[in-house]
C-alpha cells in the first residue's frame, strides 16, 4: 500500500514535461488549497488565502512573443498583476452534506497600449469581488476510516464585486474588474482515497476532481467564457507538523463573448495544464498554513495573451468543530 501511494505522487509530481514560460491562463490560479476530503459531521473551517499572479510575458502562436505582435485593432496588452485575498468558511452539517461561502478583495494594477493614441495607460485599483456558494454532497462512501469517497459539488457565483473600477479617463475592460456582474454555475465531482496514515497520524491521500463552470452574461452583457477544469492530487505528511503536496490541473477556456462591449474576444481563451508543488504546516489546535507554487507546463492561447512564469497562493486555515444537524 505505501508503495502504491508513494507511484501515485512520483506521478503527479513527474509525469509532465519540464515547464514552460506561461500562467494560470487566467488571472487567478487553479490550485485547489481547499482540503478535499468528503462531509464530516460537525466540522468547519476557516480560510484566508492570498493568489499572487503577474502576468508579464506576451505569448503568441505558442511563444514568447513582443508587445502587439498579434495586431489589436483597440489595445496591447503590456502587464496584470493581480494580488487576491480570498475569505472562506466551510461547514459540513452532516457525513453527507456540507456547504462553502468564499469572497474575494481584488487588488489589480493593469497596463495596455492604446492603439488610436499611442500611449500607454493603467489602472490601478482594489474591490471586494463575487460571490462563491457552494453544497457538497458524498453520493457514495466505502467502509472505513480510510475507504474512498465520491462526492458532488453544485456551486452558484452571485454579482457582488464592484463593476466599475477606472483610471482618470475609462473604465476598466470587463475581465478585469473585481466583480464580472454575472450569475454563473459551476458543477463538479470529486474522488479521494486515503492510503494509510503518515507522520501525525494524518492520511495520506490522494484525489481527482472535474468541474465545468458555466457563465452568464454579466456588465455590458460581456460574457466569460465558460471553464473546465481537471485536477490530481497528493498530499502526504513527513513530520509531525508537515505535509507535502502535489498538483496537476488542466483548465481549458472557451472565448468570451463581447455582448455590448467593444472588445476583441478573439485574443481570449485556450488550454492549460499547470503542475503545483505545495506544503502545509500544521500549528496544532486545528491551525495551520500553506504555501503552493504554481508552475506553467503547457499553454495554448487565442491570438496573443499576457502569461506569468509563475504563480504562488499562500494561506492560513483554521478547522473546529461546531454542532452537527
Amino acid at each position: 500500500m505505501k508503495s502504491h501511494f508513494f507511484a501515485v505522487v512520483v506521478a503527479v509530481a513527474v509525469a509532465v514535461p519540464r515547464p514552460a514560460l506561461a500562467s494560470c491562463g487566467a488571472m487567478a490560479c487553479s490550485i485547489e488549497h481547499v482540503q478535499a476530503e468528503p462531509p464530516k459531521a460537525g466540522r468547519a473551517s476557516l480560510d484566508l488565502s492570498l493568489q499572487y499572479v503577474d502576468q508579464v510575458i506576451p505569448r503568441a502562436l505558442g511563444e514568447r512573443a513582443p508587445v502587439g505582435l498579434v495586431p489589436n485593432a483597440d489595445h496591447d496588452e503590456v502587464r496584470t498583476l493581480s494580488r487576491i485575498w480570498t475569505t472562506r468558511f466551510d461547514y459540513d452539517a452532516n457525513d453527507r452534506w456540507g456547504v462553502g461561502f468564499s469572497l474575494p478583495v481584488v487588488s489589480r494594477f493593469h497596463e495596455h497600449v492604446d492603439v488610436a493614441a499611442g500611449e500607454r495607460k493603467t489602472w490601478t485599483f482594489t474591490g471586494v469581488g463575487d460571490l462563491l456558494v457552494d453544497l457538497r454532497w458524498t453520493a457514495w462512501r466505502g467502509e472505513g476510516a480510510d475507504a474512498p469517497a465520491a462526492t458532488l459539488t453544485l456551486g452558484g457565483k452571485f454579482p457582488t464585486g464592484r463593476t466599475g473600477a477606472h483610471n482618470d479617463s475609462s473604465t476598466a475592460e470587463v475581465p478585469l474588474q473585481p466583480g464580472s456582474g454575472s450569475y454563473d454555475a459551476i458543477a463538479g465531482a470529486v474522488y479521494t482515497q486515503n492510503l494509510g496514515r503518515g507522520a501525525g497520524g494524518r492520511a495520506r491521500s490522494v484525489f481527482a476532481r472535474a468541474a465545468y463552470r458555466k457563465n452568464g452574461p454579466g456588465s455590458r452583457r460581456y460574457q466569460l467564457g465558460n471553464e473546465f477544469q481537471a485536477t490530481l492530487g497528493a498530499s502526504v505528511p513527513v513530520l509531525k507538523p508537515l505535509d507535502l503536496s502535489a498538483q496537476a490541473s488542466l483548465r481549458v477556456r472557451r472565448k468570451d463573448q463581447p455582448g455590448d462591449t467593444p472588445e476583441d474576444v478573439s485574443f481570449t481563451g485556450g488550454e492549460y495544464l499547470h503542475l503545483s508543488p505545495g506544503l502545509r504546516w500544521h500549528w496544532g489546535g486545528g491551525l495551520s498554513t500553506y504555501a503552493y507554487l504554481q508552475l506553467p507546463v503547457h499553454q495554448r492561447v487565442n491570438r496573443q495573451q499576457l502569461t506569468a512564469d509563475r504563480a504562488w497562493m499562500f494561506g492560513v486555515t483554521w478547522e473546529f468543530a461546531a454542532p452537527a444537524l
